[in-house]
């Protein structure tokens, strides 16, 4: 995954919403975002929040996202 990515996804959680443990966070992106979503996975996974990704509209690679916390 690019780098850039990440540190968006870090700017839209920390910053733009300021997400926090036990935040229920609702994902809802278009399929070309996945590494975006993936990113914004990880990062709930790290803070302790609960994502919730719309899968109609993404692809499954967020679904391994938390497995690495």
């Amino acid at each position: 995954m690019d780098q850039r990515i990440r540190e968006h996804a870090k700017i839209i959680s920390m910053h733009s919403t300021s997400i926090e443990r036990g935040d229920n966070v609702v994902i809802d992106a278009n399929p070309i975002a996945d590494d975006l979503v993936t990113a914004l996975c990880e990062i709930c996974a790290e803070i302790g929040a609960n994502p919730l990704v719309i899968r109609g509209r993404t692809g499954t690679r967020f679904l391994r996202a938390d497995l690495n916390n």
